[in-house]
């Protein structure tokens, strides 16, 4: 379900944002580079895939995107704190270290990987399709750890997926904050 909001569409499920963006024509999203020195006088122009950032690559939401984007084409980048061998590289958290020192972590590798001699410098779009829910019972001297699990599932990775986008996204590029149902409507079953 899609809403307009001062213009700014709105999108609620992301299988339907993906289909969306997938059907843009790849155009907009590739990048091109032009060399000058063919020694026959004319330019050669040379078209890279869009680059495609998953926060969450190795979930189960995740991995259907890296799946879905990359055989339409895109070169995928997973972030999680587990390999996903679908996408074309995988940048791993450490679940020891703090939210701040993985996402540094993650933007000196990311830097890397995308000012390498095949990078272009700028991702095309960035999903964070991680997230979950650690519930309990309101009884449970556990409810504030479950709490602050669950902020950081939720809150932090979309902090660190919109960080990460405003570094390196295209101008003409997406970032995704992937939510749940839950938003639409109550979960008396939770």
């Amino acid at each position: 379900c899609e809403r307009e909001r001062d213009t700014i569409p709105i999108y609620f499920f992301s299988t339907q944002f993906i289909n969306k963006m997938l059907r843009i024509p790849q155009r907009r999203f590739f990048s091109t580079h032009t060399h000058h020195g063919t020694g026959n006088g004319h330019a050669q122009v040379h078209h890279r895939k869009p680059r495609l950032l998953v926060f969450g690559g190795s979930g189960a939401l995740g991995k259907v995107i890296v799946r879905r984007f990359r055989f339409n084409g895109w070169h995928t980048l997973s972030v999680d704190y587990t390999g996903n061998i679908e996408a074309d590289t995988h940048l791993i958290l450490d679940s020891n270290k703090s939210w701040n020192d993985n996402t540094t972590h993650v933007v000196e590798k990311l830097h890397k990987e995308l000012t390498s001699a095949n990078g272009t410098g700028r991702l095309s779009a960035v999903i964070n399709a991680a997230g979950g829910w650690a519930g309990g019972n309101i009884q449970s001297p556990n409810i504030f750890d479950n709490a602050d699990k669950m902020w950081g599932m939720n809150v932090h990775s979309s902090l660190a997926a919109s960080h990460l986008a405003s570094l390196y996204l295209n101008d003409n590029g997406y970032l995704l904050l992937t939510g749940a149902a839950p938003v639409l409507q109550g979960t008396p079953s939770m």
